[in-house]
């Protein structure tokens, strides 16, 4: 007889998070206890004993568990995650202690309303170190310039949204920490209803595996998110600015210099055309594509 489909699958990626994993589990076993769900738990190659910890929850059934041999990244245990999820609805939690289980039922209460809801953590960036929160802010500023999107909380680790989507761009998404910023752009960029809930953030127990490299690899993934799904954004305000540039190297080397320097402004000129032009290109290739 085959099982019934549940109506949840949580899937909850960690690896070394001794400090915090035994109370999340037990917010998350209280969260979900009146609720058709599954919990998928993917140990990302754990050296301490959430492993052990993991083993023994999934031998008394309270979950299902996934083992990565060697550590492979955050968004490879939610890519292995969401391929063994059953269930139609998909929610992730990081496994840090800085998110609730208790605002799981709000999430899913407003589920219903949007392909995705996000937790957007009012208090988030205040228990975040100075320099990451600078340049967090800088990478928000450029969403909102590239995508046109205000978006409160760009990569929160708690969140509800449809799995077959999510499958749908699975390639596009990293193996790093990137995999919710991107998840959550692509959503926006493809025009699905996406939701965010204000929920409480705690400071994160245990070691933190970010790293700022992080943050200029999500500034490049997201530049590159943006020219997949609208690449004018990116190519028009270019060959504006390559355009400007000739316009004035030719002003100032006439009036300024005495002498027109042609051949730079011919290149730049020239550049900001085929620019221009291979925008107008990328941007037909992906209306084909759709």
């Amino acid at each position: 007889m085959t099982a019934p489909v549940p109506q949840f699958s949580v899937i909850v990626p960690v690896c070394n998070e001794e400090a915090a994993l035994k109370s999340l589990l037990e917010g998350l076993f209280a969260a979900l206890k009146d609720r058709d769900a599954e919990i998928i738990a993917v140990d990302d190659g754990s050296t301490d004993s959430s492993a052990e910890l993991l083993g023994r929850e999934a031998q008394a059934g309270k979950l299902k568990l996934i083992r990565h041999q060697k550590n492979q990244g955050y968004g490879s245990a939610l890519k292995s995650g969401l391929r063994a999820a059953q269930a139609e609805k998909v929610l992730i939690i990081d496994a840090d202690g800085s998110y609730d289980p208790a605002d799981i039922p709000s999430l899913i209460k407003k589920s219903g309303q949007a392909e995705m809801v996000v937790g957007a953590r009012k208090s988030g960036f205040k228990v975040e170190p100075a320099l990451r929160r600078v340049l967090k802010f800088f990478v928000l500023r450029l969403l909102r310039y590239l995508a046109g999107f205000e978006v409160p909380d760009l990569n929160s680790g708690l969140r509800l949204f449809n799995k077959n989507l999510a499958l749908k761009y699975l390639s596009l998404l990293p193996q790093g920490f990137s995999f919710t910023s991107t998840l959550t752009l692509i959503f926006l960029s493809e025009g699905y209803s996406v939701e965010f809930l204000e929920i409480n953030y705690h400071p994160r127990q245990g070691k933190s595996k970010f790293r700022m490299s992080e943050l200029s690899s999500l500034s490049l993934l997201l530049l590159r998110t943006v020219m997949y799904f609208n690449p004018l954004k990116f190519f028009i305000p270019f060959s504006l600015l390559i355009l400007l540039l000739a316009l004035f190297i030719a002003f100032f080397s006439i009036f300024a210099l005495g002498q027109f320097m042609d051949v730079t402004t011919s290149v730049l000129l020239v550049s900001a055309v085929q620019i221009f032009v291979l925008g107008l290109l990328a941007d037909l290739l992906l209306r084909l594509r759709k």
